[in-house]
């Protein structure tokens, strides 16, 4: 139930365009961070679960 009201939160601010594009890119750079440690830790779990 709380992930449909999301869209309607989204709806009442019609700021949220020029505001996005800073935040986007914020993301993009954690999601980036977040991603390669991902990777660290499977590839040492694959390593360690091979081994």
């Amino acid at each position: 139930m709380e992930n449909y009201q999301e869209p309607e939160v989204t709806k009442t601010k019609p700021k949220i365009p020029s505001s996005v594009s800073p935040i986007r890119m914020m993301d993009i750079d954690e999601m980036i961070k977040i991603i390669s440690q991902a990777g660290y830790l499977v590839e040492k779990d694959l390593k360690e679960g091979c081994g």
